[in-house]
Formats: C-alpha cells, structure tokens, sequence
C-alpha cells in the first residue's frame, strides 16, 4: 500500500497494521523525519505525485488523504494522475479523499475566501474525474 503524500506519517502505523508493506512518499523534507519515526513497519521515501520512486506496477492500492493533485481550473493534475496510475498494479484501487466543495464546514469557508475561485466551481472536480474514468461517492465525516 501507498501513502501519497504521507506528511507527518499519521496513517502509516494503521496501515502498517493491515497491508503486507506499507510506504509513504512525502515531497516536504521538512516531514520525512516525523513520518520515518512513526513506524518501523513503513518505508518512507522522497518524492511527490509526479515523481515516485517506485517501480511501475508495484503497488496494490494507493491512498493520497487531502494531497496532491486535486484538480483546479489551471491546474489539470494529469502528470500526477499518469505518475500514480503507472505504480499501480493492473486492478489496484486508487483512493483519493478531498474536502467537498458544496457541502458542509469547507465549503462554506471556501465560498467567502479568496481561494474560491481557484478551486473551481461545484462540478468542476466531480467532472474532472469522471473525464478521467473515476468513480466518485461523496461521504460526510465529522
């Protein structure tokens, strides 16, 4: 399993409790140490969305949690997409958890910041993954 842009490695000692091999890539070297220290059971490596240092189709699932490469107007995502879609193994599940853009605490902060307009309208992501052959499902945690 691949934990996309790992940070402080939060994640890492529950997956290490599950999955057969666990690695976390972060791009912030600033979090490397963090994420190292919080299990010996993970491997940690360097790098971002559109550099992994790892093989093609060496993982079975890949995780990125509020990442990476989520799509804005200007910001297609596509170089990461392709990066990620090349370590995952043929029938592997990517599973990619962002803030929703219409509903709840975020989107409402989001609709009176100057960061609004960035992040796109409320289909805008919905509809960039769908173009990339995704399935979506909205879940709403507190």
């Amino acid at each position: 399993m691949l934990d996309l842009g790992c940070g402080t490695g939060f994640w890492l000692p529950r997956y290490a409790a599950h999955a057969r091999e666990v690695i976390g890539v972060e791009p912030d070297v600033d979090l490397l140490q963090r994420a190292r220290s919080r299990t010996p059971e993970a491997r940690v490596l360097h790098g971002s969305a559109e550099h992994i240092p790892l093989g093609d189709a060496s993982v079975d699932v890949v995780q990125a949690r509020f990442t990476y490469f989520f799509p804005t107007p200007g910001n297609d995502c596509s170089a990461g997409l392709s990066e990620l879609m090349r370590v995952l193994r043929p029938g592997g599940t990517l599973v990619v958890i962002d803030n929703d853009q219409v509903n709840g605490d975020f989107a409402d902060l989001l609709a009176v910041s100057s960061a609004a307009e960035p992040q796109g309208y409320e289909d805008y992501v919905p509809d960039w993954w769908s173009a990339q052959g995704a399935h979506t499902a909205a879940v709403m945690s507190t």
